[in-house]
């Protein structure tokens, strides 16, 4: 019976995604963006970007401004960006997305009133 229950714990986890680390590097990131993944790189850019308005939104330097871009799209210019230097991938994932992103979602204007800069 205990072969049996861990044939089963086996097989349900051959099936299932590779479990991402909470904190990781660049090289990490630009791993899971350089191949297909269900949109995990997707979603961590996307979890980036949401834990810096919410900074912002508590008081926090004005690092980015929301602006009108998808998901993918800032997953590509992340992906694009880590493609460009291989030395800048041994740096924080999180970082990375940030400066990957700065330019098309830098603010402008005085605080409380800044808009994204089209780019």
């Amino acid at each position: 019976m205990t072969k049996a229950i861990l044939l089963l714990i086996g097989l349900q986890a051959a099936g299932e995604p590779p479990l991402i680390p909470a904190f990781f590097t660049g090289e990490a990131l630009y791993a899971i963006c350089s191949r297909p993944n269900g949109g995990q790189c997707s979603m961590y850019v996307a979890g980036v970007l949401d834990g810096l308005f919410y900074a912002r939104s508590r008081g926090g330097a004005p690092l980015l401004c929301p602006a009108p871009i998808n998901n993918r799209q800032a997953a590509e210019r992340v992906t694009q960006y880590l493609a460009q230097d291989s030395e800048r991938r041994q740096r924080a994932a999180a970082l990375l997305v940030r400066e990957a992103l700065a330019d098309r979602l830098a603010c402008n204007g005085d605080a409380g009133t800044e808009r994204p800069t089209e780019r």
